[in-house]
């Protein structure tokens, strides 16, 4: 397949991607930005990788909190806040904003020897971290599910949570392929293009 080919398969893709409302205009600029070479390439390439890693690690971080035996429902709010601010808006995917935030917090017990209590707060944190991420690299499907997630932390029912979190993560998987597969086809333009 020639560099030709594979620019087109992967315009291809993002258009699809783009009508079907799964990354935004943040993602077209950022891709354009690095197609035309206006910014390095590494740069973008590493905005991406962190979003993928600072979502996946938020996306196990709420299943883990939800899988309590008791929930916290303070705990998990400021989990899905955290989830929102991740929304990196510089990849065009919606949800790598607030990558580089560090949230370091002690688990929820209700007293000494309980079991672990779910903490609502925390989850929507991290809901709220995941979908700032999301909104920074253009994933815009995410951060529509992080809002919808976040609905249900008013309800504060860990049955709601578990519901609102399968969209999520299908669409933060939906993008993710997309991201790696865009990468994937850029690497092989690059082993096509002369070496000088």
């Amino acid at each position: 397949m020639s560099a030709d080919e594979i620019r087109a398969e992967i315009n291809t893709l993002i258009a699809s991607k783009f009508a079907e409302g799964t990354v935004d205009q943040y993602f077209l600029q950022l891709y354009v930005m690095w197609r035309y070479r206006k910014i390095r390439k590494g740069l973008v390439v590493e905005v991406i990788e962190r979003y993928l890693h600072d979502a996946d690690k938020i996306l196990t971080e709420i299943a883990v909190l939800l899988n309590q035996p008791q929930l916290d429902y303070d705990k998990v709010e400021g989990i899905a806040e955290k989830l929102e601010g991740c929304s990196s808006s510089s990849v065009g995917a919606k949800r790598v904003n607030l990558s580089c935030v560090e949230y370091l917090h002690p688990e929820a017990k209700t007293k000494e020897g309980d079991q672990p209590v779910l903490d609502f707060d925390r989850v929507d944190a991290l809901v709220q971290q995941l979908k700032g991420c999301s909104s920074s690299v253009g994933a815009n499907k995410v951060s529509v599910s992080c809002m919808h997630f976040r609905r249900f932390n008013h309800a504060k029912t860990k049955e709601g949570y578990l519901m609102a979190l399968a969209p999520v993560m299908n669409e933060f998987y939906d993008v993710r392929n997309m991201f790696l597969t865009i990468l994937q086809l850029e690497e092989q333009i690059d082993a096509l293009s002369p070496k000088y």
